[in-house]
């Protein structure tokens, strides 16, 4: 922050102090990573017809650290919230187009990043399947430029479908539990719930159940006595 010394219109003075201005510093070259920048009157950004002049500029200098610069690719990492309408069930996860962003800015700030994110997509504002434009959330990445890029999930989903498949047989395993008990055989019914397409072409008998051992003991135990 730098204190101005103006002359002109007590008016336009007013005027400039409420709405602020700016100190272009022009930087043609940089000798050392810490450099001292004496500032100058002509520097002072003033709107044009208004009488002002800059009388001096406090402090008079400043100090500014530099760093090398270097442009990396990242990937962007989507971030999803909330559930679709009930109505609905996700067909399969959200497709980012692209999936990366170029980025320039300062070496120790880009070093340490891993992927760049994105404002949150919120899933309760599909309604249909098809793409949405998302921003990429800059919080962290001050001295950093982005090159133009504006991310598109592709969200396919479908109505949702429950679906109760006949009475299943199911077998279990007793091995390392009780090895005078080879199986046992009994029914369970089972409800499934997903996006139409995969509850349909679920084949049921393909469905597995895996158990703990203490729970398939207690089952063993329960049968024999």
């Amino acid at each position: 922050m730098a204190e101005l010394r103006l002359g002109g219109p007590a008016r336009e003075i007013v005027r400039l102090a409420r709405a602020g201005t700016t100190i272009r510093v022009p930087l043609e070259s940089v000798g050392s990573a810490d450099t001292l920048i004496s500032l100058r009157r002509e520097w002072v950004e003033l709107p044009e017809g208004t009488g002002l002049t800059v009388v001096s500029v406090s402090p008079a200098s400043i100090r500014v650290s530099f760093e090398r610069a270097i442009t990396v690719t990242l990937p962007l990492a989507l971030r999803v919230q909330g559930e679709v309408p009930s109505h609905l069930a996700l067909a399969s996860a959200p497709v980012l187009s692209p999936d990366s962003v170029r980025v320039w800015g300062p070496a120790s700030r880009l070093a340490g990043l891993g992927s760049i994110p994105l404002l949150p997509f919120d899933l309760r504002s599909v309604a249909l399947s098809g793409t949405f434009n998302l921003q990429v959330d800059t919080t962290g990445l001050v001295g950093a430029i982005l090159f133009p890029v504006t991310p598109v999930p592709e969200v396919h989903v479908e109505y949702h479908l429950v679906r109760t498949p006949p009475w299943l047989r199911v077998r279990l395993n007793s091995h390392g539990v009780a090895p005078a008990v080879v199986f046992d055989l009994f029914a369970v019914s089972v409800q499934l719930t997903r996006a139409r397409p995969l509850v349909t072409a679920l084949y049921p008998d393909l469905l597995r159940f895996p158990a703990p051992p203490a729970l398939l003991s207690r089952v063993v135990v329960c049968a024999l006595w």
